[in-house]
């Protein structure tokens, strides 16, 4: 088997009392930095610019929204939704349809961030697929119908703490792995 190590485009948005600030970057760096000043609706804004310049990706069918809660800290929460949103084997499977948690669980597992192992959850939208570190009993076609849709929102708990974060990124379609695994 063949590893393959391919970033995505990152987006974050965090709000405080007073500012808001958005970070867009890739594999080299940095592409779009900004700071607002606190207003009720930037957190939403920003969010839709993410996911605007998500779709953007040459190749990219649909968004993929992880969110990270129950992290010790907004380090390791980031850390992990990126180490998810990046794994390529996840990536694959949603351009498939298909709710690939195990691919979840190995990101996590490559990420170096506290988690609790007998509270880890994982969700494709509604439908939880792990609990308390476990795979949980849900129906696959619902997970499946999460999976194929135009967006998929997936959330995982870390079981440690109360920091959370977001990333959005794209499916990768088969045609684009291609391009990455010699």
């Amino acid at each position: 088997m063949t590893h393959v190590s391919l970033p995505p485009l990152w987006m974050g948005v965090r709000a405080w009392p007073t500012l808001s600030r958005i970070l867009v970057q890739d594999h080299a760096g940095p592409i779009l930095k900004a700071r607002l000043p606190a207003d009720p609706q930037h957190p939403r804004a920003l969010a839709c610019l993410a996911e605007g310049l998500a779709l953007r990706v040459p190749g990219a069918r649909k968004l993929v929204v992880v969110t990270v809660h129950g992290a010790a800290n907004h380090t390791d929460a980031l850390a992990a939704a990126r180490a998810v949103a990046g794994s390529v084997a996840l990536r694959a499977a949603l351009a498939a349809g298909l709710p690939a948690w195990p691919a979840v669980l190995d990101a996590l597992a490559t990420a170096e961030v506290a988690l609790h192992p007998g509270r880890v959850g994982v969700s494709f939208g509604p439908v939880t697929v792990v609990a308390g570190g476990r795979s949980a009993s849900h129906d696959e076609r619902a997970a499946a119908a999460v999976a194929a849709k135009a967006q998929v929102d997936l959330a995982v708990d870390l079981g440690v703490g109360q920091a959370a974060a977001t990333v959005t990124s794209t499916d990768l379609p088969p045609e684009a792995l291609g391009r990455y695994v010699r």
